[in-house]
């Protein structure tokens, strides 16, 4: 997966990256809201996920991802962050397709949520291919057709 993770703090920035990276994904980095958005619209159908803290300078995590939802982007988001009060639950909520971590977390489970999106991202490709391939309504009258081939 290609991660865009955006974290004010370079050591959860940098501890984030070097996990990543080692459990096998790209990871593009942004210091805030505002270089996390750039970077997002710069190339916006590379990134499969992007990893946000809340609260950072410039712009903060939930207005970063408002702007990328205004710009019809519907990538998945994994907030994390110490703040923990009802409001910031309600606005992640309006953000949606999004995940809630709370700091301190552990790596694993990052990895686990990424996993969980990867098989969400299959799911749906599988679906629309089968969609595709099998269509949902018979062309023809099935009960009819099957009536006269009885027949003959």
């Amino acid at each position: 997966m290609k991660v865009l993770v955006v974290d004010d703090e370079t050591t959860i920035l940098d501890c984030l990256q070097e996990f990543l990276v080692l459990f096998g994904h790209s990871v593009i980095t942004a210091e805030n809201g505002k270089d996390g958005l750039n970077k997002f619209l710069l190339e916006p159908n590379s990134f499969d996920a992007i990893i946000s803290d809340i609260n950072m300078p410039c712009i903060n995590g939930f207005e970063m991802v408002a702007e990328i939802r205004n710009q019809q982007f519907d990538i998945p988001v994994i907030f994390v962050s110490a703040q923990r009060n009802i409001k910031s639950h309600q606005e992640i909520a309006s953000l949606m397709p999004c995940q809630w971590l709370e700091k301190p977390f552990h790596f694993q489970q990052i990895d686990a949520v990424l996993q969980q999106i990867v098989r969400e991202q299959a799911d749906r490709v599988n679906h629309r291919l089968t969609d595709q391939i099998v269509p949902t309504t018979p062309s023809f009258p099935l009960k009819s057709a099957l009536y006269a081939h009885s027949i003959l």
